[in-house]
């Protein structure tokens, strides 16, 4: 059960987490709103199509991203536990 202290905690991460989410969407907005009027007339679409695009290229950015920084050292931690673990198992058996 939760008291109310650490509900007043948890409501609070969530607001701020809520916040910071609505406040990166606004800057992300401003950044493609800046880009497409930088963009030469005879080469912009128009903003929706623009817009997409641009969505679309910064969330296909964060999946690498997450993969390099987040899964793969998740995953070589994991594989170095399991191969010291069965290590450790080995020599235990072997009564080293």
């Amino acid at each position: 059960m939760l008291t109310a202290t650490a509900f007043i905690v948890i409501s609070a991460l969530t607001v701020w987490q809520l916040g910071a989410a609505m406040f990166l969407t606004g800057l992300s907005t401003a950044a493609s709103g800046a880009l497409y009027v930088l963009l030469p007339v005879d080469l912009a679409p128009s903003f929706p199509v623009f817009a997409v695009g641009y969505i679309s290229a910064v969330a296909l950015g964060l999946l690498p991203y997450r993969l390099v920084y987040n899964i793969l050292p998740f995953a070589v931690s994991a594989v170095t536990l399991v191969l010291l673990h069965l290590a450790s198992r080995r020599n235990q058996l072997e009564g080293g």
